[in-house]
């Protein structure tokens, strides 16, 4: 698991950073190619680890493995003390209190925003096809999801101001905004230990309001007005996260350049621009979570010195996996698991390859004495082996049987 998350930092930190010298190399300017390019990146991210297990279990092919072969081989497993397992526990918990933190987050912002709407007044004569509601508890124009949430005091607000507020919000919904900055939370949640996904999710919202804030402009056709409006409603008490706000303090003096500056451009780009970038950031997703996540394949010495065992299950638990029917009948036998071991050493993935006698059970059995084997991985990359489990019942039907790895082919 800590391998996994190290990888996880790794490649996404490689992601967003070959995305953004791609957008400066092809000059994007326009705030909603960019946007656009972000949205990928925080898909991407969401499926990288999908995409990694299904090129790690792609490599996995049924080999034939008989027991007879397993006088050949010329490894054989030896224990190792445990290495720093109480260091990558804690780091495990930590991440795991981290996800829950954000998620946690994530799931009381999505509340506040329908405990919001459901309690808010619809304006019917306001909504241009909009949802548009009237709350006492928003002190500024913010949009959830395809509402338009309203303070109350905007009933006494002028025709111009309204006109700026809607035309901005409009915008928001047609691009779905909120819903990108839920996709760009979730990404957070998992990744919050990486300060690039963190940047990536702030950038995805002010990008949302300079999109917003050109089709305003262009729509109301004064751009001295909505600057007025723009920094009056600034002013106002700051909204709850994951409403998107018309205006906050922090990204007032950015979008203010942006709208100031006789070179801006454009929010929306071109179709074909899109399609070409897009295409661009879907390949350097694949490239990039694809890379080196193929496991090597080793068998005999090669794998005895790259894999060693280094914490190994207890006597009860080697007796609580040899199944009880089993015991009673006598039945012993051999099986084969061909099991993936990730950089950390932790078997992610048992197949079986050979069992004897087939059908009676053994297999799956042998599958779970598999998965509680931890390993020392002097390669740091995910290995595919073969491990041969025996079950053996002692002379005495009282003692505990012996469910055991004998030597690895």
């Amino acid at each position: 698991m800590l391998s996994f998350l190290i990888e996880a930092l790794v490649r996404s930190s490689v992601l967003i950073a070959a995305v953004w010298v791609l957008l400066q190399v092809c000059r994007i300017r326009h705030a909603g190619g960019e946007k656009f390019a972000w949205t990928l990146v925080a898909a991407a991210l969401l499926a990288m680890p999908l995409l990694i297990a299904s090129m790690v279990a792609g490599t996995m092919l049924p080999v034939a493995i008989l027991p007879a072969q397993l006088a050949a081989s010329g490894g054989a497993l030896t224990a190792l003390p445990p290495v720093a397992h109480a260091l990558c526990s804690f780091l495990i918990a930590v991440y795991g209190v981290g996800v829950a933190a954000f998620a946690a987050r994530l799931g009381s912002g999505l509340l506040l925003g329908a405990r919001l709407r459901r309690g808010a007044q619809p304006v019917a004569r306001w909504g241009q096809g909009m949802d548009v509601r009237l709350s006492a508890k928003v002190h500024a124009p913010v949009s959830f999801g395809s509402t338009v949430l309203l303070p109350a005091a905007s009933v006494r607000w002028d025709a111009a101001t309204l006109r700026a507020v809607l035309a901005h919000e409009r915008e928001h919904i047609r691009n779905r905004d909120g819903q990108r900055l839920w996709l760009a939370s979730l990404c957070r949640a998992i990744f919050w230990f990486n300060p690039l996904v963190h940047w990536l999710n702030r950038r995805l919202a002010i990008l949302a309001e300079l999109t917003s804030d050109a089709a305003a402009v262009e729509e109301v056709g004064d751009r001295s007005t909505y600057l007025q409006v723009l920094m009056r409603i600034a002013s106002a008490e700051a909204s709850p996260e994951l409403l998107l706000p018309m205006a906050s303090r922090a990204d007032l003096p950015l979008r203010l350049r942006r709208l100031l500056s006789p070179s801006e451009q454009a929010a929306r780009s071109p179709a074909s621009h899109q399609a070409v970038l897009g295409s661009a950031v879907v390949l350097l997703s694949t490239l990039i979570g694809a890379c080196a996540a193929k496991p090597l394949v080793l068998t005999g010495p090669a794998a005895a010195a790259a894999l060693q065992l280094e914490q190994t299950p207890s006597a009860s638990q080697l007796k609580s996996f040899y199944p009880p029917l089993l015991r009673r009948r006598n039945i012993q036998g051999l099986v084969i698991v061909r099991i993936t071991v990730d950089a950390g050493g932790h078997v992610v993935d048992t197949r079986i390859v050979a069992e004897t006698p087939a059908g009676v059970g053994l297999g799956a059995a042998a599958q779970r004495v598999a998965r509680s084997y931890q390993f020392a991985n002097r390669l740091h990359r995910p290995v595919v082996t073969s491990l041969p489990i025996k079950f053996a019942l002692q002379r005495s039907a009282s003692t505990a049987p012996a469910a055991k790895p004998l030597t690895r082919d």
